[in-house]
């Protein structure tokens, strides 16, 4: 997975609940084992109109949906 760091106030990020040190494990049920994983799973998803992620917060896994409009 990795660390979100630095969301932006009144970011889509923010108003889905994310917080600064929670840890994206998976988005759309693909596990991020790497960086270069993640960064081309996010180049793929631009389009979607709905993004699941899988989110470790003090180690709890949350599941995180995000509706892009």
């Amino acid at each position: 997975g990795f660390m979100i760091d630095q969301i932006e106030p009144g970011s889509i990020f923010e108003k889905s609940g994310l917080q600064d040190g929670d840890v994206v494990k998976s988005i759309n049920g693909i596990e991020l084992d790497n960086v270069q994983a993640a960064i081309k799973l996010l180049h793929n998803l631009k389009g979607e109109s709905k993004i699941d992620f899988v989110m470790s917060r003090g180690g709890t896994e949350l599941p995180v949906s995000i509706n892009v409009q």
